[in-house]
């Protein structure tokens, strides 16, 4: 992945709020009242809406109307790119010395950008995440925490093959990891967050777990990732296989982990409690049988299983990846449009 290059100078201390939205008006109020509700100010917004059908036009004017003294910035894909096309032009726009992701579904605590700026300012670190709480789209009851055990965060980074812990809703970088790290990966459909994480982690840059809990992670709504469970981990399967190599990780580990997210989304794609779930493919199941048991020889009854699945369902060795522009110039956008 190339460098990215921003188009505007870096003012020292700012935060730039990235916000990638497509079909999230009903959620975005919520997300703003959270960035108007921080103890750190020196923040601007920039909004990438992704082809919505319903545009949320007037209500980031409102809000940047409500804020003067912050720059609130409103773009708009037509047609719809993907939230990593959204994300990358939003960072072309970014003047912060920090980026902070914000989902347009999710919410921040007031204490968000205080505590992770000031991780990394202390620390001198290049990236600052915490612990997330879940919670239900419908009535708001909380679902638990979503984040990195002790032990994750002790054996890191060979914990980021076992599991997505690191939420981009959650996470405060500094503008260089972007820049050198290189734009968000369009060509993925689910994981190109745990993408952008590993080629950070692969470049040697240094994260810094944060305690406690500042962001609220919205859960069971319509268009949500985790709807299309099966493909969410063949997906974070293979971007971990990408990255085995991974300095300062241990590669055994890695190999076993990666093995268990093969076996786990080929049970997905032929399990009949699936059956709700739009990415199953129980075609796939056979090649994620036999890839795992290649990583994991001793783990002979995956290559039954992958045997099995060919003779049950056929096989599919596609590959799971969309045609999408990574940077912006290669679509038509429509042009930019300041909100304030």
């Amino acid at each position: 992945m190339q460098p990215l290059t921003f188009q505007h100078p870096e003012t020292p201390g700012l935060v730039s709020i990235i916000t990638p939205m497509r079909n999230g008006r009903a959620y975005l109020q919520e997300a703003l009242d959270g960035i108007a509700a921080q103890t750190y100010d020196a923040w601007e917004l920039v909004i990438v809406e992704d082809g919505s059908p319903e545009p949320a036009e007037d209500v980031v004017r409102a809000f940047a109307s409500a804020h003067p003294n912050h720059r609130v910035t409103y773009l708009r894909n037509d047609p719809s790119c993907g939230a990593a096309y959204s994300r990358n032009r939003a960072f072309l726009e970014s003047r912060g010395e920090y980026i902070a992701f914000l989902d347009c579904d999710d919410r921040w605590l007031p204490t968000h950008l205080d505590a992770c700026v000031s991780s990394l300012v202390e620390s001198g670190d290049d990236l600052a995440y915490s612990t997330v709480v879940m919670f239900a789209s419908s009535d708001h009851a909380l679902l638990g925490l979503w984040g990195p055990t002790p032990e994750e965060v002790q054996s890191f980074p060979t914990s980021l093959f076992g599991r997505s812990f690191v939420t981009p809703s959650a996470t405060v970088v500094r503008r260089y990891v972007v820049g050198e790290v290189g734009p968000w990966d369009a060509g993925y459909r689910c994981c190109e967050d745990a993408d952008f994480m590993m080629r950070a982690a692969s470049a040697g840059k240094r994260f810094r777990y944060v305690g406690g809990a500042h962001c609220l992670y919205r859960k069971e709504h319509a268009g949500a990732t985790t709807q299309r469970l099966a493909e969410t981990i063949e997906e974070f399967a293979a971007i971990s296989t990408k990255h085995l190599g991974m300095p300062g990780a241990r590669r055994g580990r890695c190999s076993r982990a990666i093995a268990s997210s093969l076996e786990l989304a080929a049970k997905l794609h032929t399990s009949q409690r699936q059956a709700s779930d739009p990415s199953v493919q129980p075609a796939r199941a056979a090649l994620l049988y036999y890839t795992a048991w290649r990583m994991r020889p001793k783990r002979w009854k995956n290559l039954v299983r992958a045997g099995y699945c060919r003779l049950r369902h056929g096989f599919d060795a596609g590959v799971q990846r969309v045609d999408r522009p990574s940077l912006p110039g290669s679509v038509t956008a429509t042009p930019q449009r300041h909100a304030a």
